[in-house]
């Protein structure tokens, strides 16, 4: 015998009763309230898209620090503090849900596992939402000429452009694919693009490895006056002191790894005989470091190059070693201890090496000034300048030129307003 129509409806009206008082994150109750019929109404058109919103963000404290663009995929407070109660416990007690409540809580905890996402995938999620290119034409921004430097008879702006990136080298802590990744990105083409967007905004010189050579001459047959400063560290250093500069380099030094082993195996001799060469070669020559130590040992020796290439960034960001166990020659070292270095950090010993290249009075180009993409430029070229660098070397995605170069304007702008402790050598 069929059910009559009131009470199937009873039927209902319980079960809807019961859903409005309990809601389980892990799945809907085990029933479904048949549809209503539309007894030859107009069925309701469907509900107009919206547009898709983080399932997490980061917590103010956070945001804030990131670029406001990033904090608009957090579309307000009560959107990431929705989310609290969702992680809070197995179960949510809310008398007052109606159908619409259950089913946005129900998507909300099913987006749970969504929430861990990382900081640079929520980034990247809110940098694609704006529907901006990755980066802009050379032709469409407007130019930009940032302060020089001169080492020698060479002017070289006060940032350039570092060429880790470029070649595929990148310092990646314990990411194996990153360095492949970056390396598929910058092909010819796109780094031909980022040299014609470096030069529009004030960059003259880029400081990369003998390997670049045909890229860099390639961008200069298409009318570009990038310059070149060669690492020289390919194979033999004086046939590649030698090749570097036949394939057009404007200046080479002996590349800061090196030179900390050389350093560090007591092999000054080697290092003595490599500096006469480059001297010999009637181009700007240096010397490059990342351990203070090396610099120290250099100096001690009597060397005299034309400038230093030693590394300059803040040891105050997440992955730093810890001070206490930071050692000498930790730089071009890596250890599986997670308390000590691995490929983390390039400068251990920040006050130390400010103080003593302040009495070194040669031109200093400063590397690794982000920590290889742990601190913001904000928070670190205006830094750099005031703590005595001349010259700061930085690797760049073309996306990044256009802010670093306005960053760095604006930086050096108030360093000459505010004055520095150590001379501008450069």
């Amino acid at each position: 015998m069929k059910p009559s129509v009131s009470a199937a409806r009873s039927v209902v009206a319980s079960r809807r009763r019961q859903a409005k008082e309990t809601v389980f994150i892990n799945g809907p109750p085990r029933y479904r309230s048949p549809p209503r019929p539309t007894r030859g109404k107009r069925a309701q058109s469907p509900p107009a898209a919206v547009p898709a919103t983080p399932a997490f963000c980061e917590p103010k404290e956070l945001v804030s620090a990131a670029d406001s663009r990033y904090v608009s995929a957090c579309d307000s407070e009560q959107h990431w503090r929705g989310n609290e109660n969702v992680l809070s416990g197995d179960k949510v007690m809310a008398k007052n849900i109606g159908r619409r409540g259950f089913f946005k809580n129900s998507l909300a905890a099913g987006g749970a596992a969504l929430a861990f996402r990382s900081f640079e995938e929520k980034v990247l999620g809110a940098e694609s939402a704006t529907g901006k290119p990755s980066a802009p034409a050379a032709s469409t921004v407007a130019p930009l000429e940032l302060p020089k430097g001169k080492i020698k008879n060479l002017e070289i702006s006060r940032v350039i452009c570092g060429g880790n990136l470029i070649g595929g080298w990148a310092h990646s802590r314990d990411l194996i694919y990153v360095s492949p990744l970056i390396k598929a990105y910058h092909t010819d083409e796109k780094i031909i693009e980022t040299f014609h967007l470096a030069e529009k905004r004030g960059i003259n010189t880029a400081l990369t490895n003998p390997v670049s050579n045909r890229v860099i001459n390639a961008y200069r047959k298409e009318g570009g006056k990038m310059q070149w400063i060669s690492d020289c560290a390919a194979g033999n250093l004086k046939d590649a002191i030698k090749s570097s500069i036949d394939t057009g380099a404007d200046a080479v030094y002996v590349q800061g790894g090196i030179c900390d082993k050389m350093v560090k195996t007591g092999d000054m001799k080697t290092l003595e005989e490599t500096m006469s060469f480059m001297k010999d070669q009637l181009v700007p020559c240096g010397l490059g470091a990342h351990c203070l130590e090396t610099v120290k040992a250099c100096v001690k020796a009597g060397f005299e190059p034309d400038f230093w290439v030693k590394t300059l960034h803040k040891d105050n960001y997440w992955s730093a070693t810890p001070e206490a166990n930071r050692h000498s020659f930790d730089e071009i070292s890596s250890s599986n201890d997670h308390d000590r270095a691995h490929d983390n950090m390039w400068c251990t010993n920040v006050q130390e090496t400010v103080a003593f290249m302040a009495t070194v009075k040669k031109p200093w180009i400063a590397f690794k000034t982000l920590a290889a993409g742990a601190i913001h430029p904000r928070n670190a070229f205006q830094w750099c300048f005031e703590n005595g660098a001349d010259i700061l070397c930085v690797g760049m995605f073309d996306f990044q030129v256009v802010e670093n170069s306005e960053i760095a304007a604006k930086a050096l702008a108030a360093v000459t307003k505010k004055g520095r402790a150590r001379p501008w050598m450069a």
